[in-house]
């Protein structure tokens, strides 16, 4: 499939390039236009979901540096409901609330699956991540658009 490049003027009469985003849901294929604004909306959830990742990954390292899979296996046993389980594993592990919940809601082979060995890397590529996001970010609220076209234009 050939990449084509789709312009079109602005507001300000000034030629930008039009962003073609491929979305696939529930085994739809949609292509749909987007301007540069779209970018920022995507950075941002990006960065949501390398914070979360971030976040759970710490909240893992922390339980599993102290505690056995059979550990947390019984917890899980012990448990009455899955209220009763998160508020064990936030008291316990000593994790927030949103940790706590996602570790109860986890299938028993994925938690049999997770090795300490990955954590600390898993939570270097969501720091990193995030760290790199966010600095997109804030470049993109503090750059206006005439500043993209000087800059451009200066290359």
């Amino acid at each position: 499939m050939k990449k084509k490049e789709v312009k079109y003027l602005g507001d300000e009469g000034v030629v930008r390039e039009k962003l073609m985003i491929r979305r696939i849901e529930c085994g739809n294929e949609t292509i749909v236009e987007a301007d540069y604004s779209c970018i920022a909306a995507n950075i941002e959830e990006l960065y949501f979901l390398a914070e979360q990742g971030r976040r759970f990954s710490v909240g893992l390292l922390k339980v599993w540096k102290k505690n056995s899979v059979d550990d947390i296996i019984k917890y899980i046993r012990n448990a009455h409901s899955t209220e009763a389980l998160i508020d064990t594993f936030c008291k316990e592990f000593r994790i927030t609330k949103d940790v706590a919940e996602s570790l109860a809601n986890m299938r028993l082979s994925e938690i049999t699956g997770i090795r300490i060995e990955d954590l600390p890397h898993r939570v270097e590529y969501f720091t990193k991540a995030a760290k790199n996001l966010k600095e997109l970010l804030e470049l993109d609220k503090s750059t206006s658009y005439d500043d993209l076209i000087e800059y451009e234009s200066n290359k």
